[in-house]
């Protein structure tokens, strides 16, 4: 299988090389066939340290040189959906690195072409890959869940533009509970040391489940905590960010009062955050033809309520949640 990578920048290098790196000891009949990114220094970076046999400055460069089985898409979200409806159209298996696109309406755009050529895609919501979030959520399997919240926290973090990092733990929440929002309120507060808003958001899934959560991208630290109340039932994950300080992630679950210790073997990063869980589903599924997972339509309502925080709404309600593409279990 011949494999290439569009963008070789932060995300590449800290998340997907070393995944990237780790399946190929697994399947050694993969080539790392090519990578683009318009930096010289990056690209060549990727290619001494990949042993990439090409590398291009530019996709249509890449796309007018080389065959390729399948792609891995790297890029900031504001050139995320132009890259991705080339090689969907070129009828290349992409993994499309979260979010797909600045807005839903760019996110539709790619659902609608990759439908019409019949592409086989994912998109990289890497929370949906850490193993500690696979097991944790394999205890909640059955359960009613009644109440779920998240403290979403980073440090010094005053872009405008934080929704785009937020809707992580938005998907992530939805994901975890097999479920799609029904409605949500959100309150904004101007952060005082400028940037983007703090925000909180209460509502209910569609399952009947309340949600709480609150975003702080300017406090003392990089966290995210779930708690989750069921019947005789309270789990709280402690999910690995980077290598924030709750890293390599840990959860405690109390059932009737007693309690137990959740944890995984894992430490490297790039596995811990989920990085090579995600790529190797994909190319597994590139390779053996299993449907894909984690498809454009999963997180169109994810995309939905970051545009209605881009837009700094306050009520969000879906009335058609049947086609709102939430994250059933």
């Amino acid at each position: 299988m011949d494999i290439g990578v569009i963008g070789c920048g932060h995300i590449f290098t800290v998340g997907h090389g070393p995944a990237l790196a780790l399946y190929q000891k697994e399947f050694r009949d993969n080539t790392l066939l090519a990578c683009c990114d318009v930096d010289p220094n990056m690209r060549n970076k990727a290619m001494g340290a990949y042993g990439f046999r090409h590398g291009f400055a530019s996709l249509d460069e890449m796309l007018g040189s080389v065959k390729l089985d399948a792609a891995i898409l790297c890029l900031p979200p504001r050139f995320t959906a132009e890259a991705a409806e080339k090689l969907l159209r070129a009828g290349i298996p992409t993994l499309i690195e979260k979010p797909p696109g600045e807005d839903i309406g760019e996110t539709r755009r790619l659902l609608a072409v990759a439908e019409k050529t019949g592409t086989r895609h994912a998109v990289a919501f890497n929370r949906r890959s850490m193993p500690l979030m696979t097991e944790f959520r394999q205890t909640l399997a059955g359960r009613d869940i009644r109440y779920i919240n998240l403290d979403f926290f980073r440090y010094l973090r005053p872009e405008t533009c934080f929704y785009e990092t937020a809707i992580h733990g938005i998907d992530a929440l939805s994901y975890l509970a097999g479920s799609p929002y029904a409605e949500l309120s959100v309150a904004y507060d101007e952060n005082p040391c400028g940037g983007g808003d703090d925000f909180r958001i209460t509502g209910r899934l569609a399952s009947g489940t309340a949600v709480q959560m609150s975003f702080y991208p300017q406090s003392g630290a990089t966290i995210e905590r779930f708690t989750v109340c069921a019947q005789d039932y309270t789990g709280m994950l402690r999910l690995p960010v980077w290598g924030a300080y709750d890293s390599p992630g840990s959860a405690t679950i109390f059932l009737r009062e007693t309690s137990f210790e959740m944890a995984r073997s894992e430490t490297e990063m790039y596995i811990t955050n989920g990085f090579y869980h995600q790529i190797k589903q994909f190319l597994d599924g590139v390779r053996d033809g299993t449907p894909p997972e984690n498809t454009l339509d999963t997180c169109l309502q994810s995309m939905e309520i970051m545009q209605a925080l881009k837009e700094k709404q306050t009520n969000i309600r879906f009335c058609d949640i049947g086609n709102r593409g939430g994250n059933r279990a």
